[in-house]
């Protein structure tokens, strides 16, 4: 888990000061998650799961999606044909995309 928290931070370019500072601990005590000393708790995964912007399962290596997609209401039980009917094959912007359509579609049936 540690070593995807300090490789998550790496490639979103978040040094381990910043991170720290954001937690509010000492670069040292993530120093002791990085070579297993200590854990993190649970409020702390949690909260590092916030400023990463990504899921605590895919902190935890339960997924390898880093965040869960946001399925916008005018979407919600819209089947995707081209994709199988699931939504979790497609990116978030392209699930953006198609709720801005169905949008557009909504309102040119109301004129």
């Amino acid at each position: 888990m540690c070593e995807r928290i300090f490789s998550t931070a790496k490639d979103k370019g978040v040094q381990q000061k910043e991170l720290a500072g954001y937690l509010g601990v000492s670069p040292s005590v993530l120093s002791d998650w990085k070579i297993g000393r200590i854990k993190p708790s649970v409020e702390m995964i949690d909260r590092v799961s916030d400023f990463l912007n990504v899921s605590i399962d895919y902190l935890l290596g339960k997924t390898d999606i880093p965040s869960p997609l946001v399925i916008p209401e005018i979407l919600k039980g819209v089947p995707v044909a081209f994709h199988r009917g699931e939504f979790e094959d497609l990116t978030q912007e392209e699930v953006d995309s198609l709720a801005r359509i169905a949008v557009e579609l909504k309102s040119l049936r109301k004129e």
